[in-house]
């Protein structure tokens, strides 16, 4: 570089210069796992949680013995009111049978959305893609749009109940694949405080029978579309769009700002923390006390194995692919119960179970390349490295603990358990049952691996750094720039980026980095020689 940015001398730190090179803005996140509820009220009170004035209020009011409290609550407004019924949240407040206040509001939709898949597949067969233009499953969410009844709705749980508790009693009036909209259903509702919605269904069949053939419309009109995208005529070519894209959103607002936050943020723990700020914020204001409060019901359970029919015939519905490809033998390397084993049956009859993927780190112990890393990332927390991140197959079960801690304890989110974190935590493992599982050792052991995000982080950002210098190595030599130069350019990155001031342990470090890769770069040995 012929000359240094002086920071100081060309960017307006204390007002802004019309006349500046560039211009400064500084920005504020506040982190809610790090606030009280009083902190909480002061920076987030346009959203909500269980930390606000009005559930603590609400709970007290009503003598709550627990709190469930959903992602769609935390996420609107404390003002807001239910378009149904026309309930502020204050209101929409009530007890459980079990004495627990219930704060949710959910996603209303139109059901027409969910059959248009089937119906394709009803029409023209299970492998009507096969043969299609790729276009054809993006043209399936304009039909979806354009045949549906209303936009996804926000609405309280007692009114999205109401749609259910109509098309029961008249599931063989109303057609399944039909949904009230939220003004609808404000029309055969009695809403009242801190209560369920008292239903009128005359009123609720009326509103029906006036929409049917409207509705019916619709089907003829989904059949008619689907026939034509089966048929190839409703093709679109997407040739050129993607660069029409980039370049429409070439300088706009948003790819600005991030552009500069990235730039501020490289390499450091904080690039992580604002695309994690949404988890921390519902982590520090949603909970789910039912989950904790409910009665396990594994002592009372029938154990049933699978027949050599059942077995042979089935197939995971969640992941049939990965079921397929296991082998019979394989076994769950925490549970250890191979895959007939692991199948159980639900009340209803349906057999369940399966195989995941879950990521395992190695650490890293090498001292060299503990020193090395933190010298190039001192902005991680770096109590930890890891070496390695890799893909294990267990059980759904073992898998699926995780996923309940967090159901459990709203608090934690997306934490990292290592197998022997699960298999430790396993207090009984059975046939064709359910894991019996010890949570609160879980909870505490996903706490104490709460340094392996930002250890995962600085992993990322190292592998990062030693694939950019490889592609760059590999491309340069092919352009004929010597070793000398393309080593010299990226010493010079680092004592940029990395802030390494000393020329000589810039050079060495990146000799190192490229011995990261030499396994996989044979071309790379010469040069770092």
């Amino acid at each position: 570089m012929d000359e240094i940015f002086d920071a100081d001398n060309d960017i307006p730190f204390s007002s802004f210069d019309p006349d500046a090179k560039a211009w400064f803005a500084s920005l504020l996140f506040w982190r809610p796992s790090r606030l009280s509820d009083e902190e909480m009220q002061i920076h987030f009170g346009h959203w909500d949680g269980r930390w606000s004035d009005q559930t603590k209020r609400a709970a007290q009011r009503l003598d709550a013995k627990g709190l469930d409290l959903n992602e769609n609550w935390a996420l609107c407004a404390q003002y807001w009111i239910c378009p149904a019924c026309r309930r502020h949240k204050n209101d929409i407040f009530r007890l459980s049978k079990r004495g627990i206040l219930l704060a949710k509001l959910e996603l209303h939709h139109d059901h027409m959305r969910d059959c248009v898949w089937p119906r394709i597949q009803e029409l023209f067969g299970k492998d009507w893609l096969a043969t299609r233009p790729t276009s054809s499953t993006t043209i399936l969410d304009y039909i979806r749009e354009l045949t549906s009844r209303f936009d996804v709705s926000l609405v309280c749980s007692e009114c999205n109940a109401a749609d259910g508790k109509v098309k029961s009693r008249f599931r063989d009036e109303i057609d399944s694949r039909f949904s009230f909209t939220a003004q609808e259903i404000g029309t055969f509702i009695r809403p009242a405080a801190s209560k369920d919605h008292e239903i009128e269904y005359e009123r609720a069949q009326a509103a029906w029978e006036a929409e049917r053939s409207n509705f019916e419309v619709r089907l003829t009109l989904l059949d008619e579309l689907l026939g034509h995208l089966a048929g190839g005529r409703l093709a679109r070519d997407h040739q050129g769009m993607a660069s029409t894209r980039i370049m429409n959103g070439a300088f706009d607002a948003y790819s600005l700002l991030m552009r500069s936050f990235e730039q501020d943020t490289k390499n450091t723990e904080r690039a992580q923390l604002v695309w994690k700020l949404r988890d921390e914020f519902l982590a520090r204001s949603t909970r789910r006390d039912s989950a904790t409060f409910a009665p396990s019901d594994q002592a009372r359970r029938t154990v049933v194995a699978p027949t050599d029919e059942e077995y042979a015939a089935y197939v995971d519905p969640v992941s049939s692919k990965r079921w397929l490809a296991t082998p019979p033998d394989w076994a769950c390397p925490i549970c250890v119960r191979t895959k007939r084993y692991l199948m159980r049956k639900s009340k209803s009859g349906k057999w369940s179970g399966g195989v995941r993927s879950l990521y395992e780190c190695t650490l890293e112990r090498d001292d060299l390349t503990i020193a090395n890393r933190q010298r190039l990332f001192p902005d991680f927390r770096n109590d930890i490295f890891v070496r390695d991140i890799s893909q294990i197959s267990v059980c759904a079960d073992c898998a699926g603990i995780s996923s309940t801690l967090m159901q459990k304890d709203q608090s934690i989110r997306d934490p990292y358990l290592s197998c022997g974190d699960r298999r430790a935590s396993i207090l009984s493992s059975q046939s064709h049952c359910t894991h019996e599982i010890d949570f609160e050792a879980v909870r505490q052991r996903a706490i104490a691996n709460e340094s392996y995000a930002a250890a995962m982080g600085a992993f990322q950002a190292f592998r990062a750094l030693v694939r950019d210098f490889t592609g760059r190595l590999e491309r340069g030599r092919r352009w004929g720039h010597t070793k000398k130069d393309l080593v010299e350019e990226f010493a010079e990155d680092l004592r940029v980026f990395h802030r390494i001031e000393d020329a000589a342990e810039a050079v060495d470090l990146v000799k190192w980095l490229l011995t990261q890769a030499a396994g996989d770069h044979e071309s790379m040995i010469d040069v770092i020689d």
